[in-house]
């Protein structure tokens, strides 16, 4: 295991400046996702680690020791990338063994820990298979075991779940995480898939436009976000816009452009102070009556409902003339909030919307 330091690198191509000063400190054996849209800089922050490409500025340090100066065959990292990347003509135990065979590890050597490595990945079965007779699922696991047998000081995954399909994705997703678990070692994982991110890492790390905007654990960056951007772009979400105003009692409010009141507990808010609002919407409930217990609750009109599987999106038109989305769930028991008929919600249904103020997100 060890500790990689990103320490304020910048990188341009011409006028374009790729990446803009970012900073990454992972410790020992976590795993950390660069999360971000394409174009975004996440690939060629990689590809700087790994030394396919060299930054203008700034420094990559692995245990405090600078690898700049080192070509990519010296740095010691294992790779993984989205098309695997495996030789076509090569069994598994000769792909595996490749990194091994260069850096001329004995025939012993190469064959303990081959088969180390195939029983990590659960691949001992398939050792005498090639490429093109092995599922994608198989031939990603074969990439994996592939960079770990040389036991790099760091993993770099590059988009390595973005040409399975959706089942296989969660499943890898798993395997993932077992696997760097039980090894330990220090990783990089760079996607563009949220759900991804939030679930293979100890914290991620969110990329806009060449800058690391914020990082933190999953959970925490995806219910508590400092930044607006990483709200917006980190899962659904409601957005408002409107001002502080004080009650009779000193309670905060928001008054939302288009009319709308929204209280909140924040405090320390000043008066006349405009803010941006972000509410998730699984945060809020959907009922055929008011929740006299929640301080906010709307009526409003069912116009639209999309159905994802375990929820289904449901688009409420408030009173105040807002589009809100609502996360629907029917729940254990058969309990459907009043609002379907048959387990399916009826479009012009008028219906109530509620949200506790706890879980209304402001930013400036």
């Amino acid at each position: 295991m060890a500790r990689l330091e990103i320490d304020s690198i910048r990188l341009a191509i011409g006028e374009n400046e790729i990446l803009k000063g970012v900073s990454l400190d992972i410790a020992e054996g976590e795993c950390v996702s660069i999360l971000g849209p394409s174009g975004c800089g996440k690939t060629t922050t990689l590809r700087a680690i790994a030394g396919f490409t060299t930054p203008h500025a700034g420094d990559i340090r692995i245990d405090e020791r600078s690898i700049l100066e080192l070509p990519p065959h010296k740095r010691n990292l294992g790779l993984v990338f989205q098309d695997y990347a495996l030789f076509p003509h090569m069994t598994v135990t000769e792909n595996i063994a490749y990194g091994l065979v260069m850096r001329k590890a004995s025939k012993v050597d190469i064959r303990q820990r081959v088969d180390q490595i195939l029983e990590l990945v659960q691949l001992s079965d398939l050792e005498n298979r090639f490429p093109s007779e092995m599922s994608g699922g198989q031939r990603q696991r074969v990439a994996l075991a592939r960079a770990l047998v040389i036991h790099p000081d760091v993993l770099l995954l590059d988009e390595p779940l973005g040409a399975l399909d959706r089942k296989l994705r969660d499943q890898m997703q798993v395997e993932f995480r077992r696997i760097q678990h039980e090894v330990g070692i220090t990783t990089i994982f760079v996607t563009h898939d949220q759900e991804e991110a939030l679930s293979l890492s100890d914290r991620v790390a969110v990329m806009l436009d060449g800058q690391i905007q914020e990082i933190g654990a999953p959970e925490t960056l995806y219910q508590s976000p400092i930044s607006h951007d990483v709200m917006t772009f980190l899962g659904a979400s409601n957005v408002l816009t409107g001002v502080i105003a004080y009650d009779e009692n000193s309670n905060a409010k928001v008054e939302c452009d288009g009319g709308l009141v929204l209280k909140v507990n924040t405090t320390g808010l000043k008066n006349g102070e405009r803010k941006r609002l972000g509410i998730r919407p699984e945060n809020f409930t959907i009922s055929s009556t008011i929740d006299t217990q929640v301080p906010n609750s709307f009526n409003g009109t069912i116009e639209e409902c999309i159905y994802k599987g375990a929820y289904a999106d449901v688009y409420v038109r408030i009173n105040s003339g807002h589009l809100i989305n609502v996360h629907y769930k029917k729940q254990h028991g058969g309990n459907d909030h009043g609002i379907a008929k048959s387990g399916t919600v009826v479009i012009g249904s008028n219906i109530f919307i509620s949200v506790h103020p706890e879980n209304i997100l402001m930013f400036t």
